[in-house]
């Protein structure tokens, strides 16, 4: 057992689940908060002295030993004595146990993937995250971002560390090559692990399976499937201990929904010039470059192209792996003189690389496609304006081109396009945006003659 195994919280965690109690349960048996009981198993908090009483009784402590449980409660002796506790026998359940079901019967698959790569950074996030999905009224949470800002990375994170806290565990659902919303569910259930009969509808044999689950499910990609999506609505109605953590490059717009924004990694400051690698941006990216070369150790010369890489990407992650791989074969500075003469320059040959995060490009053109005609001549149209916008120029560009209402440019914002450079004057900086910004305006016919027009 790992030291981070071997801790109160997890022996609390522990005991709890082989009494076949949920952690609302215990609360009501202690009488404190489901958050107390959440903080004490996750090591946050130990508990009071009548909290330890208390916990000793309900989680059926013999007697004689309820004042050893107490001090390690209590950090007065370590945990490892617990271990000398007689085991239980049987769970004695807080209920009927006719009324519940056995832990163990329909079993969720275990099919949690491992990060092949650390996290760095995003503990700010992670803990946010964590603090909202343990929120009773968040049902559903939704990670959105542009492609290649770690989503999914995040999920996978968040969904490790909550790993014990659901009785049913976590179950990771990867939509990436799913066609359609229909094909969710079927996509739910061989997650799950779960055998259904052909004989009946394969929804209602999935709200059958987990009506009674306490369960995370992570549903990861989901941008382009939502049409339909409001199954996920139904889902959560049938399933009253399920949540559901997605991922999707624009939100769901469901009712039950909250929506967390991922941005790029922060992008170091002169007073972080000291201590590059404290900042999680240009720790990325060193890490990733030492990966590619294991040699590679950043000069104080290097510091400022390291800070500018950072900068010209605005702190994507994919952005700044893509950058890292090139030090087998270029400098730090000519890896930043590459990226200010042309943002095409970041690409990657990995096999194992999905195809719309091969290039900064790739993950442009994926998120051009999942856009209707309309949205895109909305844009296409928008893009004349050279150094972004503001709303009277909007409304003005309305009459003149009809590019569409406020409410539709807004919506396309969602998705992440960067055209509109928040109403300032200046011209756009990052060279991610540029890209964005000539790309779109290589698809507009009679470019130059609409930015004259525009201009005057």
């Amino acid at each position: 057992m790992t030291t981070s195994e071997y801790s109160f919280g997890n022996w609390v965690r522990r005991r709890r689940k082989a009494l076949d109690l949920t952690q609302p349960e215990l609360a009501t048996r202690v009488g404190c908060s489901v958050s107390a009981i959440f903080k004490i198993e996750s090591d946050e908090r130990r508990p009071s002295r009548q909290i330890a009483e208390l916990l000793a009784k309900h989680l059926e402590i013999p007697v004689e030993q309820h004042d050893l449980f107490i001090k390690v409660a209590r950090q007065e002796k370590t945990v490892d004595h617990l271990e000398r506790l007689p085991p239980l026998s049987t769970p004695q359940p807080f209920g009927s146990a006719q009324d519940k079901p056995v832990p163990g019967s329909n079993p969720v698959k275990a099919n949690l993937p491992i990060p092949l790569t650390s996290l760095i950074g995003r503990e700010h996030e992670v803990r946010m995250v964590i603090q909202q999905i343990q929120d009773p009224s968040c049902r559903l949470l939704t990670l959105t971002g542009p492609g290649g800002v770690g989503k999914t990375r995040l999920a996978l994170e968040v969904a490790h560390r909550l790993h014990d806290i659901f009785d049913d565990g976590v179950c990771f659902v990867s939509l990436v090559g799913t066609s359609a919303s229909e094909f969710i569910i079927p996509e739910i259930i061989d997650s799950l692990g779960f055998i259904p009969s052909g004989a009946l509808d394969l929804k209602a044999q999935l709200f059958h399976f987990i009506k009674d689950k306490h369960i995370l499910l992570i549903l990861d990609n989901l941008e382009h499937l939502l049409n339909g999506i409001e199954l996920l609505d139904e889902l959560l109605e049938h399933a009253p201990q399920v949540k559901l953590l997605t991922t999707s490059r624009q939100q769901l717009n469901l009712r039950a929904e909250w929506a967390f924004e991922v941005q790029g990694l922060p992008v170091p400051s002169h007073i972080e010039m000291e201590n590059l690698e404290s900042n999680s941006a240009a720790a990325l990216f060193v890490q990733r470059a030492k990966q590619t070369k294991m040699d590679f150790i950043p000069t104080r010369d290097d510091y400022s192209s390291i800070k500018r890489i950072c900068q010209l990407v605005e702190g994507l992650p994919l952005a700044l792996e893509l950058a890292a791989t090139w030090v087998r074969m270029l400098s730090v500075k000519e890896i930043a003189h590459e990226i200010e003469r042309n943002i095409d320059f970041l690409t990657t040959t990995g096999r194992d690389v999905p195809q719309r995060h091969r290039s900064i490009r790739a993950v442009f053109e994926y998120s051009w496609n999942l856009l209707t005609e309309e949205e895109r001549r909305i844009l296409r149209q928008l893009a004349v304006f050279r150094r972004g916008f503001t709303r009277d120029q909007l409304y003005i560009a309305d009459e003149v081109f009809v590019c569409g209402t406020a409410a539709e440019v807004i919506g396309l914002r969602e998705i992440d396009f960067r055209t509109i450079n928040d109403g300032k004057t200046g011209p756009v900086t990052c060279e991610i945006q540029k890209m964005y910004h000539d790309v779109i305006r290589g698809k507009v016919a009679n470019y130059e003659s609409w930015c004259e027009y525009v201009d005057a």
